[in-house]
């Protein structure tokens, strides 16, 4: 398991060797930066709403002056290009909100597999960093499936095809062989 943020870690929400289903919380990264990023980031959604709305109006009444030559031909149209400005921040002030949101949710670090999680790698208030200076992201615990659970052995020759033998012994009564 490793971390989508950097950050210290507030809380953690398992014991070691414990058996965890996919979706618990195991740990939780202090979100207050997290949070406050995503507050600014829709702060800037509401000044970029209000700009296109302003500049709308102004492309509207300068549409009504313009049928009385009461505006020049460059003021329409800087009138309009505000308006497509205005539109493309406000598309990138809900980029900007979304990708707060997604990073304050990734400061709870959820199990994304059910299975034995092996002992915790930090501790509370460890600080923990992604990828950076050519090494990885902080390792914080590993958690292995249960179920099903794959065994690879090395074997002489004489001894796989005694087991293969078997195999098609217990194949052919029931299906069961005894490891």
């Amino acid at each position: 398991i490793r971390p989508r943020v950097a950050g210290y870690i507030d809380s953690i929400h398992f014991q070691d060797g414990a058996e965890v289903k996919a979706g618990d919380l195991l740990f939780v990264i202090d979100p207050r930066a997290y949070q406050a990023e995503l507050e600014r980031a829709q702060a800037q959604r509401q000044q970029a709403e209000t700009r296109l709305e302003l500049t709308r109006n102004d492309l509207k009444r300068a549409e009504g002056l313009q049928g009385t030559k009461a505006i020049s031909a460059e003021e329409y149209d800087s009138r309009s290009n505000a308006v497509r400005e205005a539109e493309a921040a406000l598309v990138a002030a809900k980029a900007n909100g979304a990708i707060a949101r997604i990073n304050l949710d990734y400061t709870q670090i959820k199990t994304p597999i059910s299975g034995k999680i092996g002992r915790r790698l930090v501790s509370a208030g460890n600080f923990v960093q992604l990828q950076g200076n050519g090494g990885s992201a902080s390792v914080l615990a590993t958690i292995v499936s249960v179920n099903p659970i794959y065994g690879y052995f090395d074997v002489e020759e004489s001894a796989f095809l005694k087991g293969r033998s078997i195999a098609k012994v217990a194949e052919t009564n029931g299906g069961n062989l005894a490891c």
